[in-house]
């Protein structure tokens, strides 16, 4: 591994998954784990689709960046995970340099 690689795997943990600059503590399958919910690249945002139930459900997607190896397994695409306290599909799993960046989307009413 290169010496530019290994810094960047470093500092995913002392300053992108810093608690105390920009990532949370947050509970992931009840597991506390360093993790940011990303509103710059995709705003926490609703699909518009035609809900054939007419019960009014939309579709919310979102993308939350997760400290690798920090106590939960590296989630699958179509695995559900819980995030605090809010059930999550996983859509697509990104893994570079020590940060996974995990896309999901849950329905809510």
């Amino acid at each position: 591994m290169s010496f530019f690689k290994q810094t960047l795997r470093k500092e995913a943990s002392t300053v992108f998954m810093n608690l105390a600059e920009f990532a949370d503590l947050m509970e992931i399958n009840g597991v506390p784990v360093p993790a940011l919910w990303d509103d710059t690249l995709q705003a926490m945002a609703e699909r518009s689709a035609t809900d054939p139930t007419g019960f009014g459900i939309t579709l919310q997607t979102a993308v939350l960046f997760i400290l690798e190896g920090a106590g939960v397994p590296c989630p699958l695409p179509d695995e559900e995970i819980i995030v605090e306290g809010c059930r999550y599909t996983v859509i697509k799993v990104d893994q570079a340099d020590g940060i996974l960046r995990l896309e999901l989307e849950r329905h809510t009413a």
